[in-house]
């Protein structure tokens, strides 16, 4: 593993959480000893900050995008920030507030408006927190990328598979431009893909945005499959991979497997695809939760992913290695 980037997104993850209870711990114990304004002088931001940034991050989640930023303070300080304030904010010295003044060129920088609550979206099970399906065991601590279970690469190929990677993004939400910060699923499946370079010449096209509308989403893999550029005529061929990614949950309009499905697949990859979210869902217990199609029509490969990036990582992974197999097949 030369670099952190090269883990798993969902270890990576899981890690940074960490860190930041650790720093969330820290400051708590060191209230009466490390004030909001020394924390800005010589760092540049405090506990406030860690509050901000905190809840802009939950902007961007379905789940949390409507709580205020009072509900991510008391948990930073520990209790309801003006008590805080109340017992360990003192007078500060001149000292301090002249260091304060000089350090305001480091000072971080917040946007109000990106901190305002959002109106909650429609609740999807793919966006609904752990927490709040108690029936679920928590994910063991085995990481995918070492877990005993996860699919072997196969032995190189005499010649490099020649692979064209085309995705599908399913969502209302993303396709009626109503998430600020844009898709984050491709980006993930581009990371993921990254890890596979050595093993196969990829040709990554940019994705497709589509609602969700199982007619429209049936329409769409059929014209990809139409247009695809697999053959099996040549002594290296290109094959194609078509991804999709969203509607695999529960709501209604969750019905991208049915709409894979319709296609009449020529094989169902069924154990690939139950294999490969299993061993996601030991870094992420969502996994569990996603619905999902794997299967080849006219000799392109499909599979349908998670719609969180998460999820898109840690099931694609090991797709993707059960892929390098199929297109190894002669």
């Amino acid at each position: 593993m030369s670099s952190f980037s090269n883990l798993p997104r969902a270890t990576q993850t899981n890690l940074e959480a960490s860190a930041f209870r650790f720093l969330v711990q820290h400051l708590r114990e060191r209230s009466s000893s490390v004030s909001n304004m020394l924390l800005m002088s010589v760092s540049g931001f405090c506990r406030n900050c860690l509050t901000k940034w905190l809840t802009l991050s939950s902007r961007s989640l379905p789940e949390t995008a409507h709580l205020p930023l009072d509900f991510f303070a008391n948990y930073v300080y520990g209790e309801d920030p003006k008590a805080w304030k109340e017992k360990y904010n003192g007078t500060p010295s001149e000292e301090l507030k002249s260091n304060y003044e000089a350090s305001k060129s480091i000072h971080a920088k917040h946007d109000k408006k990106a901190l305002e609550p959002k109106q909650p979206l429609q609740s999807n099970v793919c966006c609904k927190d752990a927490d709040e399906l108690c029936a679920l065991p928590p994910p063991p601590s085995t990481s995918s990328a070492t877990s005993k279970n996860s699919i072997p690469l196969p032995q190189p190929p005499t010649s490099t598979p020649h692979l064209n990677v085309i995705t599908v993004i399913v969502s209302d939400r993303l396709y009626n431009n109503q998430y600020p910060d844009g898709d984050k699923c491709f980006p993930a499946i581009e990371r993921c893909l990254k890890k596979f370079a050595s093993s196969a010449d990829l040709t990554i096209t940019p994705p497709t945005i589509i609602p969700d509308d199982k007619s429209t989403i049936t329409s769409t893999l059929s014209q990809k499959i139409a247009s695809s550029t697999s053959t099996s005529s040549t002594s290296n061929p290109t094959k194609t991979i078509l991804l999709t990614c969203g509607g695999t949950g529960f709501s209604p309009r969750d019905t991208t497997p049915e709409a894979t499905l319709s296609l009449s697949l020529d094989k169902n990859f069924t154990q690939l695809i139950s294999h490969s979210l299993r061993v996601s869902s030991e870094d992420d217990v969502m996994a569990s939760l996603s619905r999902g199609v794997c299967g080849e029509k006219e000799g392109v490969f499909l599979c349908n992913l998670p719609g969180k990036p998460e999820g898109v990582e840690g099931v694609l992974e090991e797709v993707f290695k059960g892929v390098l197999w199929w297109a190894g097949e002669e």
